[in-house]
């Protein structure tokens, strides 16, 4: 008879993922805290990472604690991004996906240590934090908050009576301004053709008398 392997093949790919997702997330939400921002990443990090060492020793605790951080990481993804879908979808696809890993049977199955009642302790919460994550991914796809259908007033739009009577005397004395240019380039240019046509009929009564 074969003795079970304490670190089966089942729980060591899940137990490495969780480490190093949660180690980097921590790792990242360091410098966000010292700039003053949100612990999210930090805490989320710390829990994931420790939910994966709680997979490698094979303890169904393992599946409670991962609940919370879902549970948790939904309530913050609403409270970031309200009811938007593609915002909120960045913030929960991978811990969705994680969450339904665990409740795979053959990585569950695997999880023997601890009380007996700690393994439908465990699933039973994580169940319910994926099946709420999903139910607010289909609610929230249907919500567009961006959208604001409106109509216009009118067409066209028309100017104030005061805007109206500031430009119209503005636009008489530009309307006058240019007939006066327009009338005395007119008269300059038959000053010079009447000055022109005087000098040719001089030059030509002096040949003439010549």
């Amino acid at each position: 008879m074969s003795k079970p392997h304490r670190f089966p093949p089942a729980l060591a790919v899940p137990a490495v993922v969780f480490i190093i997702i949660g180690l980097a997330l921590a790792a990242g939400g360091v410098p966000l805290v010292t700039l003053g921002g949100s612990w999210y990443y930090e805490i989320t990090g710390i829990a994931i990472a420790l939910t994966g060492v709680l997979l490698a020793i094979r303890r169904r605790s393992a599946l409670l604690l991962f609940a919370l951080v879902l549970f948790g990481s939904t309530i913050w993804a609403v409270t970031e991004a309200r009811f938007d879908f593609w915002q909120l979808l960045p913030r929960l696809w991978v811990w969705l996906v994680l969450a339904l890993w665990l409740l795979l049977p053959p990585v569950k199955r695997k999880l023997v240590f601890g009380p007996p009642a700690a393994h439908r302790e465990g699933v039973v919460p994580l169940a319910a934090a994926v099946i709420i994550t999903v139910l607010l991914g289909i609610g929230t796809a249907f919500n567009h908050p961006y959208e604001h259908p409106g109509t216009l007033a009118s067409a066209a739009a028309t100017p104030s009576p005061a805007l109206s009577r500031r430009c119209q005397p503005a636009g008489g004395r530009l309307d006058r301004l240019w007939r006066l240019a327009t009338r005395a380039a007119l008269l300059a240019a038959h000053a010079n053709h009447t000055a022109k046509c005087r000098a040719t009929e001089g030059c030509l009564a002096v040949r003439n008398r010549r």
